[in-house]
């Protein structure tokens, strides 16, 4: 009797807990078929019979309890033609409809959330299937070899479609990607070999590794988003015509392009020079083909609208595109500052609005450098109010350079060591010459600094060939050896309203014979004019007041600052002044300023 008793009560305790559901009735429904558990009161079928087949209905409820979830339930039921979701379902999970060869569609609830991993996995009779608005990821697989889908409707709540989401439908002629999508998985649209028409949003920041690859798409657009295309992308896309490819790229990996059509053409929306920073690695030959590109092109329509070849203005949006002969090439070096250079005539010109970027000597240099034998003189278009650092630097074959009118301040090394040039006509308007602007120019012979400059900075001219020059009363700052080892420099007039001339001005000007100092000159600092070995006269104006006879004060004049001049050189200042003073002290001939 107690045995019995035992085995009542185990029997009651199995029965209490009830968690999985599998019911059979002689006269069989589609809750007959089912297998579901519950959580939270909520039913999640997690098993229908192989059995099963034609078109079915998923009841909204199983045991009383709602049906929100669909799991791995439909694995290899390849009798199923048909089935209807309730909209109590919020999420189609993984594997749900996994190799149901003979289901031809599918009505999805309205509140799905999700399409899980290989959910319709090798669907190959799955026709047509709409996507709930609130479907936000379609999971890796989840349509993989369904070949003969034909149409899917993306809904704009989607951000992210998984890797081989759409492998192999091969059916599938149209796909428009909601503008919310960021990702777009590795192989998603891989071998959809009827694909013609695709659409990716600005928001997407590569092109995955074959995501394209095999399809039949004729025109891509690539948004300005993309920064890098991966390997395999739109590889084998035999009837690829045209891409629009925006500047933002800058990789482009293996073989993204192999075997494309050999009619491919590429509308880009840089210029050649910013074409030739893009990494583009192996396998990409049609790609890297230099008569497959249309340099500063449309972006942002499929329909390439230029009439011909010589068309500079797209028929839709009026955007200029600039066809670059063979003789031509062009660039930017600043946010709004285009660069042309003609390699018939040697001109480079610069065009546009601002500032050009800055440049240093690693990886950022100037995009002049490369070209520096096919530019001899340089134009500077008006609307360019700066000359970014080193901008110019190292060009050894250039001769001239014109300023527009607005350019107001330069950097630093803008000319350093262009060793050719001869002519520079500076604008009327500048007022800063940068530090080793025109540092070691040494055929730089004759230069007119313009009136409104207020500042030249350290060493701007150092070592370069001047014969003559002439500080305008504007400049309130010059800088130290600014002048230094100018050895052809004869002459310097220093009318500059500065009150000091600072250390190691003109040190080294070994062909200097006379200079002139403005009445406002009151102190020269150390190496001032050490070593001009030529100098045979200097005049200071006004030595009465600025270097007055009262005041005997050798800190004016340093005591190094004509070491190795001659000892002929002539000082002419007023009688019984400190220059007199000085000359008698370190042996130079005084001469009084009558």
């Amino acid at each position: 009797m107690k045995k019995l008793l035992s085995i009542a009560l185990c029997f009651v305790l199995l029965f209490s807990v009830l968690p999985v559901f599998a019911i059979n009735a002689s006269a069989a429904t589609v809750e007959d078929y089912l297998t579901y558990t519950v959580s939270n009161s909520e039913a999640t079928i997690t098993r229908c019979s192989t059995n099963i087949k034609g078109d079915i209905v998923i009841p909204d409820t199983l045991g009383g309890y709602p049906v929100t979830a669909i799991g791995s339930a439909f694995n290899y039921c390849d009798k199923l033609t048909g089935i209807k979701i309730p909209d109590t379902v919020t999420y189609i999970g993984n594997r749900a409809f996994y190799g149901c060869t003979a289901l031809t569609n599918v009505t999805l609830p309205a509140n799905a959330t999700g399409i899980g991993d290989s959910a319709f996995y090798n669907c190959t009779s799955l026709v047509s299937v709409n996507i709930p608005n609130g479907t936000t990821r379609i999971g890796e697989y989840a349509f993989y070899n369904c070949h003969v889908l034909a149409d899917i409707d993306l809904p704009a709540g989607v951000t992210e479609i998984g890797n081989y989401a759409f492998y192999c439908c091969y059916a599938l002629t149209e796909v428009d990607i909601p503008d919310g999508v960021t990702k777009i998985g590795n192989y998603a649209f891989n071998r959809c070999t009827s694909l013609t028409k695709v659409n990716i949003p600005n928001g997407v920041t590569y092109i995955s590794e074959g995501a394209f690859q095999s399809s039949s798409i004729a025109s891509i657009v690539i948004p300005d988003s993309v920064t890098s295309i991966n390997s395999y992308a739109f590889s084998y896309c035999d009837d690829m015509l045209s891409i629009t490819l925006p500047k933002s790229v800058k990789s482009v990996y293996k073989a993204a392009f192999s075997g494309c059509s050999y009619k491919l053409t590429i509308y880009y929306s840089g210029n050649e020079y910013e074409k030739s920073k893009i990494y583009v690695a192996s396998n990409n030959d049609f790609f890297v083909r230099e008569s497959s590109w249309l340099y500063n092109s449309c972006i942002g329509t499929t329909e390439h609208v230029y009439d011909d070849d010589a068309d500079t203005v797209c028929n839709l949006c009026n955007q200029i595109r600039e066809i670059v002969g063979i003789n031509t090439v062009v660039g930017t070096c600043g946010d709004d500052v285009n660069w042309k250079l003609n390699t018939d005539t040697k001109v480079l010109t610069l065009a546009g609005t601002g500032a050009t970027y800055n440049y240093d000597n690693g990886n950022n240099k100037n995009p002049f450098t490369e070209h520096r034998a096919n530019i001899n003189s340089i134009v500077i278009g008006d609307g360019i109010t700066y000359l970014g650092n080193r901008l110019f630097r190292g060009l050894n074959h250039t001769t001239s350079v014109e300023f527009g009118k607005d350019v107001a301040t330069m950097g630093y090394e803008v000319f350093y060591a262009d060793n050719k040039l001869t002519t520079v006509k500076l604008n009327e308007g500048l007022t800063t010459l940068g530090a080793l602007t025109f540092y070691n120019c040494t055929s730089l012979k004759l230069i007119t600094i313009p009136s409104t400059v207020t500042t030249i900075e350290n060493r701007a001219f150092k070592g370069a060939g001047l014969t003559t020059v002439t500080v305008p009363n504007t400049v309130t700052y010059l800088g130290y050896e600014v002048f230094m080892n100018c050895a052809s420099l004869r002459t310097a007039y220093y009318t500059t309203g500065v009150s000091m001339l600072s250390p190691r001005t003109f040190e080294n000007c070994t062909s200097l014979k006379n200079f002139y100092f403005t009445e406002n000159m009151c102190r020269i600092r150390t190496r001032a004019f050490y070593g001009c070995t030529s100098l045979e006269r200097i005049t200071f104006q006004n030595a009465d007041k600025m270097w007055g006879a009262s005041d005997k004060s050798e800190a004016k004049i340093a005591s190094d600052a004509f070491e190795g001049c001659s000892s002929t050189l002539q000082m002419v200042a007023a009688d019984e002044s400190h220059v007199e003073e000085y000359a008698s002290r370190k042996g130079f001939i005084f001469a009084p300023n009558v």
